[in-house]
C-alpha cells in the first residue's frame, strides 16, 4: 500500500451494511417477474433501486477506504456507524411494534443527540417536528396509511 493504513470509519460501515443490503435485494428481487406484457413488471422498480443502491454504496465503501478521515465522525472511530446502523435496525423493527409516528421521532432523537450531538432539548424539539411533518405528509397530504403499531391498534 502507500504507507497509510486504511482506517474503519463511519461512513465505511454504512457502507458495506448497505452493500451486503443491496446484494440481498437484488437476490430477492431477481424472483420476481421485471417485464410483463410489453411493460414494467412488479420486479423492475426493486432491481433498478437495488442496482443503484449497489453502485452508490460501493462508490461510497471505495472513497472511504480510500480517502483520508477529515472529521471526527470520520475518524478511527467506527462507533458511529456501528450506532448508525443499529439504530436503522430498532427503528424498522419499532415501526411494527409502536407505529411510524412514535417510531420516527424516538429515531431521530437517537441520531440527533448520540450521532449529530445536538443537546438533548433540541434533538427531542427537531425530532417532534420532523415526525410530525413526515407523518401529515404521508398521511394527509398522500393519503397513504402509516402503520399504527400493534400495541396502538
Amino acid at each position: 500500500m502507500n504507507g497509510r493504513s486504511s482506517q474503519l470509519t463511519a461512513t465505511s460501515v454504512v457502507s458495506a451494511s448497505l452493500l451486503i443490503f443491496a446484494i440481498a435485494e437484488i437476490y430477492a428481487a431477481s424472483r420476481l417477474s421485471v417485464t410483463e406484457d410489453y411493460t414494467l413488471g412488479p420486479g423492475a422498480l426493486p432491481i433498478i433501486y437495488s442496482v443503484g443502491l449497489f453502485i452508490f454504496s460501493g462508490i461510497s465503501l471505495f472513497e472511504s477506504i480510500s480517502r483520508a478521515p477529515k472529521s471526527k465522525l470520520e475518524g478511527g472511530n467506527y462507533r458511529y456507524g456501528i450506532l448508525c446502523v443499529s439504530f436503522l435496525l430498532m427503528f424498522i423493527a419499532s415501526i411494527y411494534v409502536i407505529g411510524f409516528l412514535l417510531a420516527t421521532i424516538l429515531f431521530c432523537a437517537l441520531f440527533c443527540f448520540f450521532i449529530s450531538e445536538m443537546g438533548i432539548v433540541r434533538s427531542f424539539i427537531f425530532s417532534v417536528l420532523w415526525g410530525g411533518t413526515v407523518y401529515a405528509v404521508f398521511y394527509y397530504l398522500l393519503q397513504i396509511p402509516l402503520e399504527a403499531g400493534f400495541l396502538f391498534s
